[in-house]
């Protein structure tokens, strides 16, 4: 099993446990408590007791008048404690329980607060990029953290440091590195999809258990969950002692991580935390209006630069009299090597030279492993096992069925030969797994240093708007007469 399945396979959500700087009561539908925090009486919320297997004293069950009626979280109350401090209260719901988190409250700092606003939109991305380092150099302002990075995800789950704004030099930089997708596996990334934030003031404190009967609860929306073992060696290693991270969003799935660390345990007031969190929700709609804009220009130019593609699919109804003029503009768009259309009736081939049981072998593949209508990646040899020998090194496919009473399945592959270039990691990715203390059989890497990788076996990389060139293009295809007679 690979270190990122297993990474995938620890259910966060269900731990059983939080951290140390707050206090949770679970309860159900009823109001009946089901799981309480071990250090729930050290806080001294309030006069009454609150126990397990008991209904909410009647202070407390006036809260869950504030929850919301939907899955998910609502803003903080303020209460004043049995013990004079004033804490706040944060509510949230999953399917079957309530979840009440008590945090003392903090002083917000004393000193002059940063200033700092939005335009009202970005009018492109150099505009982008000079907006996001203001961002972030507010934020290290605001939350007193030592770095803040803007980290951001790529089409295989690695992640790219693209901004970063540190209080000392002498802290080094993480600026232009790339990151494991095992560091933020898929199952860490939903979890922030569902929260504002997600903040570890100690990265080594010990957590606290739930007292409580019916299995552990879920903990989705609860900011207090506990820190994976894993995730703390892997800030101990880091030289990270405290961390706050702000969820970017687009398209409803974690596009980006505004990450502030500090190599010291440290609190954010919460009225910081939410107007940080404020301020990052209208950079994220900015950031999402101009993704938007640069969509509709990038399917204008794709229609403009690809017309002469579609007359000659418009005027045209013989696949052998146009098949050279027609792979060899769709070969020069998409800057590949070789263009392969095929179907159960032909085979036709531009460009570099492959053989056909090289060629049988990846339609095969295509046709009976992958459920895409369009697929891409810049190796093959990572995703196909026991290909024929050749140049390819990675491949694009998309496959659409014709029209007419001649109605076939057809395929388009085009590929790239191996591409030889440098990738700049954070730390050595590949680094062995161990154990640690008998029982946590997965580690993250102890250095973070700039590690370079020379890649072997992998073509030039797709752009990011491969998937939607993909789709126009399989559109075009699908349109066309010139599939429906016989060829």
């Amino acid at each position: 099993m690979s270190f990122i399945e297993q990474c995938e396979q620890e259910q966060l959500h269900l731990s059983g446990l939080i951290q140390p700087h707050g206090a949770l009561i679970i309860v159900n539908s009823s109001g009946e408590v089901t799981h309480l925090s071990d250090n729930y009486d050290a806080f001294n919320l309030f006069a009454d007791e609150v126990r397990v297997g008991q209904l909410l004293p009647p202070e407390i069950h006036a809260l869950l008048d504030l929850i919301p009626k939907e899955t998910g979280k609502h803003h903080p109350s303020q209460i004043a404690a049995e013990c004079g401090d004033v804490f706040y209260v944060v509510l949230s719901r999953t399917d079957e329980a309530f979840a009440l988190e008590f945090y003392p409250g903090l002083e917000p700092s004393t000193d002059s607060l940063p200033q700092f606003d939005l335009p009202s939109t970005f009018n492109d991305l150099e505009e982008l990029g000079y907006y996001r380092e203001q961002l972030l150099s507010w934020i290290q302002k605001l939350t007193g953290h030592e770095r803040v990075m803007y980290y951001q995800f790529m089409d295989n789950g690695d992640g790219l440091v693209t901004s970063e704004v540190c209080s000392d030099s002498s802290l080094g930089t993480y600026l232009d590195l790339r990151f494991p997708a095992s560091d933020v596996p898929q199952i860490a990334r939903d979890l922030y999809v569902k929260n504002l934030w997600r903040e570890i003031p100690d990265a080594q404190a010990k957590p606290v258990s739930l007292l409580g009967k019916g299995g552990r609860p879920d903990l989705s929306y609860v900011d207090l969950r506990s820190v994976s073992p894993v995730h703390q060696i892997y800030m101990k290693n880091m030289g990270v002692g405290s961390t706050v991270s702000f969820p970017v969003i687009k398209n409803e799935k974690l596009d980006a991580l505004i990450s502030c660390h500090s190599s010291s345990p440290k609190s954010i007031p919460r009225e910081n935390l939410y107007e940080v969190s404020a301020m990052i929700s209208r950079f994220n709609f900015l950031l999402r209006e101009l993704d938007t804009r640069k969509r509709l220009e990038l399917i204008d130019e794709f229609n403009f630069k690809t017309q002469r593609l579609r007359n000659l699919l418009d005027t045209t109804s013989s696949m052998e009299e146009s098949w050279d003029l027609l792979a060899g503009i769709i070969k020069s768009e998409f800057e590949v090597d070789t263009v392969v259309l095929c179907s159960d009736q032909f085979t036709y081939i531009y460009g570099n030279e492959l053989n056909h049981e090289f060629i049988s072998s990846l339609d095969d593949w295509f046709i009976h492993n992958s459920d895409e209508l369009v697929f891409y990646t810049d190796n093959i040899s990572g995703e196909i096992s026991n290909l024929p020998l050749s140049e390819v090194a990675g491949f694009t496919a998309l496959r659409f069925r014709s029209g007419g009473n001649n109605s076939q399945l057809i395929r388009l592959y085009l590929t790239r030969c191996e591409f030889l270039y440098e990738v700049q990691w954070g730390g050595n990715p590949n680094k062995p797994v161990e154990n640690h203390e008998g029982n946590i059989k997965i580690s993250p890497r102890q250095s973070f240093a700039k590690w370079i990788e020379k890649r072997m076996g992998y073509c030039r990389p797709w752009s990011s708007h491969t998937n939607l060139e993909l789709h126009r293009l399989r559109g075009l295809l699908e349109s066309s007469k010139m599939f429906e007679a016989d060829i």
